[in-house]
C-alpha cells in the first residue's frame, strides 16, 4: 500500500548563510547548464514543475557530476567500521532547506561524512534526502523501514514528513494484523517514538489474546513486556495464563540467549527480573 504524499519541506533554516560563496555561483552554472540541456534535447526534456526539477536534479544519472556530499552511513560507531550504503546530495540544498543538515555540514567539511545510523537503514535515509528536496515521498509497505522513517524525519526535524508519517501510521494500526502490531510496539518503544505508544498500548489491551498467542510474541524485548504487564486489563485471556505465557517467553529467551564459552546462559530470573520486579 504505497501512499504518495506531499507536504511543505522543512524551511526552517532558510535564513541560514552557507559559508562558501563558490556554491552560489556553481549552483548558477548549474541551472544555466541543465536550462540549456533541456532546451537542447528533445527526448529528455528538463521538468520546467519545481519538484519535478529536484527530483531530476537528485535522480538523473545526467547531472550526477554535480554531487558535492556523500553520506555514508555506518552500523557501528567504532574508526574503521565497515559502511553499509552511501547516499548523495547536494549541500547548497540541505543547508537551505533543513537547520539539521545546515548544521551538520557546517562542522563537517569534507566530500564524505560518515554517520553512525543504526537505526536508520540506507533506502530509509535516501528517501529522506528525496523528500527534503520535493516534498514527496512514498511511504514503505514493511512494519520496520515504516517506523525508521518516522524515527529518521522526527531526528532530523523533518516535521511535515514526521507529521504525515506518523498519521498513515496511527490511520492503520487498528486494522494491523497481530504481528505488526507487535513489531511496530517494540520499535516504538526502542526508537521512543513516544507518538505511537499509548495507542500501540490501547491495542494490545483490546487485542491481548492474539498478540501473545502470535509467534512474533516470543521474540519480543524485555521492555515490551514490561509495558504488557502493565496494561490495566487483559482482554479474552486470564491473568494466570497471561503470566505462563511471558514464562514461555523467559524460556525461548533463555535457550536463544548468546553465551560465551565457558560461562552459563542466565536464570529465568534473571530474564524476568527487568519486567516482574514491580510485582514483587
Amino acid at each position: 500500500m504505497f501512499s504518495k504524499r506531499t507536504a511543505n519541506s522543512d524551511r526552517n533554516a532558510e535564513d541560514v548563510e552557507f559559508d562558501a560563496d563558490s556554491d552560489s555561483l556553481i549552483a548558477l552554472e548549474l541551472h544555466e547548464q541543465l536550462t540549456t540541456t533541456a532546451a537542447s534535447s528533445s527526448a529528455h526534456p528538463f521538468p520546467q514543475d519545481y519538484q519535478q526539477w529536484m527530483a531530476a536534479l537528485l535522480g538523473d544519472s545526467r547531472f550526477k557530476e554535480y554531487f558535492d556530499v556523500e553520506f555514508k552511513l555506518k552500523n557501528s560507531p567504532t574508526v574503521g567500521a565497515e559502511h553499509r550504503g552511501s547516499v548523495p546530495a547536494h549541500k547548497l540544498v540541505l543547508a537551505t532547506r533543513n537547520r539539521q543538515f545546515a548544521e551538520l555540514l557546517r562542522r563537517e567539511k569534507g566530500r564524505e561524512i560518515s554517520l553512525f545510523e543504526p537505526d536508520i537503514p540506507t533506502a530509509v535515509f535516501a528517501d529522506l534526502i528525496s523528500y527534503i528536496y520535493t516534498g514527496e515521498i512514498e511511504f514503505p509497505r514493511k512494519v520496520l523501514p515504516l517506523a525508521s522513517l518516522l524515527y529518521a524525519a522526527k531526528k532530523y526535524q523533518v516535521e511535515p514528513l514526521y507529521t504525515n508519517c506518523k498519521d498513515w501510521i496511527l490511520h492503520r494500526i487498528p486494522r494491523a494484523q497481530p504481528r505488526h502490531l507487535i513489531l511496530l510496539f517494540q520499535r516504538a518503544l526502542d526508537l521512543h517514538l513516544d507518538d505511537l505508544v499509548p495507542l500501540c498500548s490501547l491495542l494490545m489491551e483490546q487485542r491481548t489474546v492474539d498478540t501473545v498467542k502470535d509467534p512474533y510474541f516470543l521474540g519480543v524485548k524485555a521492555n515490551l513486556i514490561g509495558r504488557l504487564l502493565d496494561l490495566n486489563a487483559f482482554t479474552g485471556i486470564s491473568e494466570r495464563e497471561m503470566f505462563e505465557r511471558v514464562l514461555h517467553w523467559a524460556h525461548v529467551r533463555q535457550a536463544e540467549w548468546p553465551v560465551e564459552k565457558g560461562k552459563e546462559p542466565p536464570t529465568l530470573r534473571t530474564i524476568l527480573d527487568p519486567v516482574i520486579h514491580k510485582y514483587d
